[in-house]
């Protein structure tokens, strides 16, 4: 784990895809206002770390159990856990889509314009 995030934020960036600045206000905001928690075995940042890992780089349960030295069964647990902290920040990590209107002056929108 500390390898992965803690020696440099190039290897942070190789490893989750962000800084380590970035990494440790997503682990905070995922503990205080997603109410994520450390559990007995497993600290919040490695879980955090397993997550990125499987979205970002697609890897299955099983290369994690292997890679992080864990069971299965605490890779889909921590996996969802972490999951469900993102979904009560929904309102926080994620922008809502504001609709465009047919009269938008945005010079993008007219490349998406249907043709009659």
């Amino acid at each position: 784990m500390k390898r992965l995030v803690y020696a440099s934020d190039e290897t942070c960036i190789e490893q989750v895809k962000m800084n380590r600045i970035t990494f440790f206000k997503l682990c905070e905001m995922l503990q205080t206002l997603g109410g994520l928690k450390s559990s007995r075995s497993m600290l919040v940042d490695e879980q955090v770390v397993m997550f990125l890992h499987i979205i970002f780089l697609h890897l299955k349960n099983r290369v994690i159990k292997n890679h992080f030295n864990r069971s299965r069964e605490t890779v889909r647990w921590s996996f969802h856990n972490v999951l469900n902290a993102v979904i009560r920040l929904e309102d926080v990590l994620f922008k809502k889509a504001e609709p465009i209107t047919v009269n938008s002056t945005d010079p993008m929108w007219k490349l998406f314009k249907v043709l009659k």
